[in-house]
C-alpha cells in the first residue's frame, strides 16, 4: 500500500493526529487517553518524538484513508475505542466518531450500532464477538 519507509509513517502519524482530534472532542483528554495515544503510536511504530511532533503540529498530517477496508475498520476501532476510554461518551464524541465513520466508508446505521456497543460496555471488556455481530449485519 505504501510505497516508502517515510510515506508509512506519515499515514501513521495521520492516524495519530486523526485519533488526537477525537481525544480533544469533549475538551478534555484525560490520563487513559494519553495511555492509549501512546500505546496507538508505538504500535504503529511512533516514537516519542514523532508523537510529540504529531502533538505539536496535528494539521500538518492530513488524514486519508487507506484503500483496503480491514485496515479503515481497524482505524474505526482504534476511535471507537479511544471514545470509551474514559469511561464517558459524549456527545461531541459521537459526532466526530459518525464524521470519521463516514470519512472511511461506513454508513451511518453500522456507526451508531457500534457506538451502541461501546455504550453497552463502557466500563466493561468488550466482547468481540459483539462487535462483529453488528458487523455482520452489513456484510453482502
Amino acid at each position: 500500500m505504501f510505497q516508502d519507509f517515510e510515506s508509512k509513517k506519515n499515514h501513521h502519524k495521520s492516524i495519530l493526529s486523526l485519533l488526537i482530534d477525537v481525544a480533544k472532542s469533549d475538551k478534555n483528554i484525560d490520563g487513559n487517553e494519553n495511555k492509549f495515544l501512546a500505546e496507538i503510536a508505538a504500535r504503529k511504530g511512533l516514537n516519542v518524538e514523532d508523537a510529540n511532533e504529531v502533538i505539536n503540529n496535528p494539521d500538518k498530517y492530513k488524514f486519508t484513508p487507506p484503500p483496503e477496508e480491514k485496515d479503515r475498520m481497524e482505524i474505526f476501532y482504534y476511535v471507537l475505542f479511544l471514545m470509551r476510554t474514559d469511561g464517558i461518551i459524549e456527545e461531541a464524541e459521537e459526532k466526530i466518531c459518525y464524521k470519521i465513520g463516514l470519512k472511511l466508508g461506513f454508513n451511518e446505521q453500522l456507526s451508531g450500532d457500534l457506538i451502541g456497543v461501546m455504550k453497552t460496555y463502557l466500563n466493561d471488556n468488550v466482547p468481540p464477538e459483539a462487535m462483529l455481530e453488528m458487523i455482520k449485519k452489513y456484510l453482502n
